[in-house]
């Protein structure tokens, strides 16, 4: 349903804590994502990474702020949870007045 409507109505995403699997799939199709300091976001964690690779990584090596900021995968990192919401719903606003 997200790539459907992606393009037709605007998709903002906020990321507060780990994520993995199919909730990422939500920060690529939107039009604004912010993660907090603490925030990490992969496709496959840690686990499956040790498990294919056998390599031992943390959730900021392999999706955290510095990582997923420079690749444009999210576009700004908030204070904590309650700037993140502001920045949201800042967001919101400039989409409903145009």
């Amino acid at each position: 349903m997200q790539a459907q409507l992606s393009g037709r109505i605007p998709f903002v995403t906020a990321v507060l804590g780990p994520s993995a699997g199919h909730g990422t799939l939500s920060a690529p199709l939107a039009d604004f994502t912010v993660m907090t300091p603490t925030s990490s976001i992969f496709s496959g964690g840690p686990p499956l990474v040790k498990a294919s690779l056998g390599e031992e990584v943390t959730n900021e090596e392999l999706g955290g702020p510095e990582v997923v900021l420079r690749s444009g995968l999210i576009d700004n990192l908030s204070l904590d949870d309650k700037d993140a919401f502001n920045q949201v719903e800042k967001v919101v606003v400039f989409f409903s007045i145009y």
